[in-house]
């Protein structure tokens, strides 16, 4: 069957031209406009639902959306971005008050990116086995980088190997994000409930080691009662052939890693174990490597432990409440009412 259609060859007398050779280069140009903006200029565009989407001068972002829920964030690497430290905070969706006052400190101490880039780590996944999805959007309407994983938002899931502890999942899903989106000396896990002063990090450098390090405050060790000990958590035990986790971990207050050791788990072909409390696993994770731990309790400290109503100047405190965040001097000093 012959086609109702034929083609024409373009006529010079008339100068008639398919309109195809018109669309593509015009498509090519425009195209070529769109990128430039891109790659120049931060823009917001806006879907559905009110949900911004950011272009960025390193990144291109798309995010998957499906009844106001989050399903997915895809950022499409331009180029890593140059930074001293990264200071990565797990942070469950209803801290929004604690993410707003520690965001606001990192705020007030002007960082340039090239020395500092704090981002906020949530979870978008609940249930035994992670199989429901959370309403994730509230966080784009809040000042700071964020980063939406696909772990737990909340909660350490005590005996449970089918899914996996949030802060847990968070720390390894940061880990790599920040290893495939930025090059860093050191990478911290910070606390949205703990103020960092990366003042003092950065003025005692030379007294830590500049490769393998984890620097944190180690785990005391409490015998009896202890809760690393598996003897009420019997899934947990068998999984790992244990009686009683190992105590020689950094605590979750916070820890920093040299970036050798952030590349060395973020390159992992397998991934650890994501059960129960986060600063016991990743001392599961590390303890079969030759890694330098420092433990600095002297500068790392819960604010119960800290004299009250005299000037302090420490690396990390933790557990600090709303009115601690106003106590901080411009040399990021402390005083603990």
């Amino acid at each position: 069957m012959k086609s109702c259609f034929k083609y024409q060859r373009p006529s010079r007398k008339t100068g008639i031209r398919p309109m195809s050779m018109y669309l593509v280069p015009g498509i090519g140009i425009l195209t070529a406009i769109l990128l430039t903006v891109l790659l120049t200029n931060s823009v917001n565009f806006h879907m559905d639902h009110n949900i911004a989407l950011y272009e960025s001068q390193n990144f291109h972002f798309n995010i998957s959306l499906k009844e106001n829920h989050i399903l997915a964030i895809d950022r499409k690497q331009i180029k890593k971005e140059r930074t001293r430290v990264v200071v990565f905070i797990p942070s469950p969706l209803e801290a929004a008050g604690k993410r707003a006052r520690v965001q606001q400190q990192f705020r007030r101490e002007n960082w340039s990116r090239s020395d500092a880039v704090m981002i906020f780590v949530i979870g978008s996944k609940t249930g035994k086995y992670l199989e429901q999805s959370i309403n994730t959007t509230s966080v784009l309407k809040e000042d700071g980088d964020f980063y939406i994983s696909d772990c737990r938002d909340y909660g350490d899931e005590v005996d449970n190997v089918n899914g996996t502890s949030s802060t847990t999942c968070k720390v390894y899903e940061a880990i790599k994000y920040i290893h495939s989106n930025y090059e860093a000396d050191y990478v911290w896990r910070g606390a949205d409930d703990a103020y960092l002063n990366l003042r003092f990090f950065f003025a005692h450098l030379a007294e830590f080691p500049p490769n393998r390090l984890w620097l944190g405050s180690q785990r005391h060790w409490h015998f009896d009662n202890d809760p690393i000990q598996l003897k009420h958590q019997p899934a947990l035990s068998q999984l790992f052939g244990l009686e009683q986790f190992p105590h020689n971990y950094m605590l979750g207050m916070g820890y920093a890693f040299s970036w050798d050791l952030v590349v060395h788990i973020a390159t992992w072909h397998i991934p650890p174990h994501q059960t129960w409390c986060e600063d016991v696993m990743v001392g599961m994770w590390l303890n079969p490597f030759r890694i330098n731990k420092v433990s600095r309790p002297d500068i790392m400290r819960n604010r119960g432990h800290i004299d009250k109503g005299n000037k302090q100047t420490l690396l990390l405190v933790h557990y600090i409440l709303p009115q601690d965040w106003e106590s901080i001097d411009q040399n990021g000093d402390i005083v603990i009412n």
